[in-house]
């Protein structure tokens, strides 16, 4: 029997060794944070410091679904008042996924700075639980991973509403808009439709709203992008044979975990 989980990690694996190895001549595939947001490690060149931010945190519900547990944590967000007037906006640019640098929300040659600028709104960007600083736990354990889910994070953001109102002298009448990519923009969707009373509006950019078992348009399009790269598909080809046939036995798995490990 194969195991989807090594085949698909020897791909991902060999194709960032492909990706790499072809230099500035090879295929960038930037994702959301680079075309949308344009993270890069340039960004602390470029900002100055007087206009980076530390962060704040604020304390934040473990399990919003169970009144019985009092138990809570410290989620942290950062906030750029640059454009703010008393027209009473504010965005909130969700992350996920990952840790959230404070940079994003201060170059303003990106979006969802310029959206800020244009219609002079408060900017805020909050971490996810369980990522970057952002953690409810010490340690990762089966039982405290529990917590870590979508809808645990929906309710995280209405949560972080009402007390960044309060706390930064908002005014409970300000107009919130939620802006999120890949799985962040689900959750900004999600939180949109779950909180009218909080969101005015949401944007949600390549985000997997759709559920679906299978995606075959986009491995038509990546199987495009790879065979503009010479040999790259034969190599890919090689790899993924040659680790079906190691996942195939104990023996094979044993030794695909440790040259993997």
């Amino acid at each position: 029997m194969q195991h989807p989980s090594i085949v698909v990690y020897i791909f991902l694996t060999h194709f960032a060794v492909i990706n790499s190895e072809n230099g500035d001549e090879g295929v960038k595939y930037d994702g959301f944070y680079d075309a949308f947001i344009g993270l890069s490690t340039a960004l602390t060149q470029v900002i100055g410091e007087d206009e980076q931010a530390d962060y704040l945190r604020f304390t934040q519900t473990l399990d919003h679904f169970n009144n019985s547990n009092t138990k809570t944590w410290e989620q942290h967000y950062v906030i750029n008042e640059k454009y703010h007037n008393s027209g009473g906006r504010a965005i909130l640019f969700l992350t996920a996924q990952h840790s959230s640098p404070n940079e994003l929300i201060y170059e303003e040659k990106y979006p969802v700075v310029m959206y800020a600028k244009e219609v002079n709104a408060t900017l805020f960007m909050l971490e996810h639980r369980y990522f970057g600083s952002s953690q409810p736990f010490k340690s990762l354990t089966e039982e405290n991973l529990k917590y870590l889910t979508s809808r645990q994070a929906v309710e995280d953001v209405a949560t972080f509403i009402p007390f960044a109102n309060k706390e930064h002298k908002l005014g409970e009448k300000t107009k919130w808009v939620v802006i999120g990519g890949s799985y962040a923009g689900n959750l900004a969707a999600w939180v949109r439709q779950m909180h009218p009373e909080l969101i005015a509006g949401a944007v949600a950019s390549s985000a997997p709203i759709k559920i679906a078992l299978d995606i075959p348009d986009y491995l038509a399009g990546l199987e495009a992008v790879l065979r503009k790269e010479k040999d790259c598909t034969a190599k890919l080809g090689e790899s993924l044979a040659h680790a079906a046939m190691l996942s195939c036995d104990a023996e094979g798995r044993a030794e695909l975990s440790k040259v993997f490990r």
